[in-house]
C-alpha cells in the first residue's frame, strides 16, 4: 500500500472529525468531561469570570506569566464569537489546528531528510494514536501544544 503522507493526514483527520461531531452533536465523547466541558462552558458563559471572582486577564494573578488556561479560553471565545457558541465548534476548532500540527511537521521530515518510509511510520503514529485521536477531537489544548512544539522544532531547525 503505497500511501501519500497528505492522505494519512487527511484520514487522521477524518477519524478526529468524526469523533468531533460525535461529541457536538450525539453524546458525550472519550475524554470530554470536567476538562473539556470547563473550557466550553468558561468560553462560553461570559459571567463567568466575574461570579468566580476572577478578573479578565490572560495573566496568573500571582505573576506576570501567561496563564495557559486563560489564554485558551480566550481563543475559544473569539471563535465562538465568530461561529457560534456551540461544542462542535471547539471540537473542530481543535481538529483544524491538529491538521496544521501535522503539516509543520512533515515540514520537518523535509528538513531531516528523512525517507518516505520513515515518514509514513511516523505520520501513522501521529495520526492514530488513540490517546491522540480523542485529546485532539473535543475542546482541549493538546493541538495546541502539538503545534506549538512542532512549530518550535521546524525553527530550530531553520536555524541550525
Amino acid at each position: 500500500m503505497n500511501l501519500k503522507n497528505s492522505q494519512i493526514i487527511l484520514y487522521g483527520f477524518l477519524v478526529r472529525f468524526a469523533n468531533a461531531f460525535y461529541g457536538g452533536f450525539i453524546g458525550q465523547s472519550l475524554g470530554s468531561d470536567s476538562d473539556a466541558g470547563s473550557f466550553h462552558f468558561r468560553a462560553t458563559d461570559p459571567w463567568y469570570d466575574n461570579a468566580m471572582g476572577r478578573y479578565e486577564t490572560i495573566f496568573r494573578q500571582d505573576s506576570f506569566i501567561l496563564d495557559g488556561s486563560q489564554f485558551y479560553v480566550k481563543i475559544l471565545e473569539f471563535t465562538y464569537n465568530i461561529f457560534g457558541p456551540f461544542l462542535f465548534v471547539g471540537n473542530l476548532l481543535s481538529c483544524v489546528v491538529w491538521y496544521f500540527s501535522a503539516k509543520v511537521l512533515i515540514k520537518v521530515f523535509y528538513m531531516l531528510r528523512l525517507t518516505k518510509i520513515n515518514q509514513v511510520r511516523i505520520l501513522l503514529f501521529y495520526s492514530f494514536l488513540p490517546s491522540s485521536i480523542i485529546f485532539c477531537s473535543i475542546t482541549l489544548r493538546e493541538p495546541f501544544q502539538l503545534l506549538f512544539v512542532n512549530t518550535l522544532t521546524l525553527f530550530s531547525l531553520k536555524i541550525f
